[in-house]
């Protein structure tokens, strides 16, 4: 198990937005990981535009605070708004999409990336729903599932990934009204991000309030 904490004075120069903050920064270079390629957490203020590509990924894009909508291929059929308040968290896109990004609020937001798998047919951009308090995004993509599931105070989570198994995977916490996450008997700080290889079983357990917890699993290759 890796704990990979933020940096809140990090900056990532971006064209017509300038320099947004990246708290949030896993690669393969730190985590060593074969599949799961990365998980970066932007914090964007309102008004900014974000344009980019999902490259030779898998791409989600997941709303984790505030508001924003989201233009894949600049088609009408690709336009999502992704709210806290109701309605979707999450826009899948496959290889080579393109994106903009306009927050609606002062918004942060988790882009996790995955290899694509050879041989599997390729699946359109979409918006997904949680479910009470769950996203749950489990077979869409080739080779990457996501959740993202608020835990009262007391309860607790297994992060996963498809099937069940245990793969590679990233488990990002939040904290809500003072909430801690707790792992193992370590106590997790707001923002701070566990690294679970393949087979390694853990569960985040609520203290002292609420928790979201953000859970990447990418099969390895």
């Amino acid at each position: 198990m890796l704990i990979f904490s933020p940096d809140f004075d990090r900056r990532i120069m971006l064209p017509g937005a300038g320099a947004c903050p990246r708290p949030v920064d896993i690669d393969q270079r730190i985590t060593q990981f074969s599949n799961l390629v990365s998980l970066r957490v932007y914090s964007f203020a309102k008004g900014v535009e974000i344009n980019g590509e999902a490259e030779e990924d898998e791409l989600f894009i997941v709303l984790v605070r505030g508001h924003v909508d989201v233009n894949v291929n600049s088609g009408a059929a690709g336009a999502f708004s992704l709210r806290t308040d109701g309605g979707a968290r999450a826009v899948y896109l496959p290889p080579h999409d393109v994106y903009s990004l306009r927050p609606g609020s002062d918004a942060d937001v988790a882009y996790a990336r995955a290899r694509p798998l050879a041989g599997h047919a390729r699946r359109p951009a979409a918006a997904f729903m949680p479910v009470a308090d769950t996203l749950s995004v489990v077979g869409y993509a080739e080779s990457m599932d996501i959740s993202l599931t608020r835990l009262a105070s007391g309860a607790s989570f297994a992060p996963e990934g498809i099937g069940g198994a245990l793969p590679e995977r990233l488990v990002h916490v939040r904290s809500n009204d003072g909430g801690l996450a707790v792992v193992a008997d370590r106590r997790l700080a707001d923002w701070e991000t566990l690294g679970l290889g393949p087979a390694e079983s853990v569960k985040v357990r609520a203290e002292r309030g609420s928790i979201d917890v953000l859970t990447v699993a990418a099969t390895s290759a």
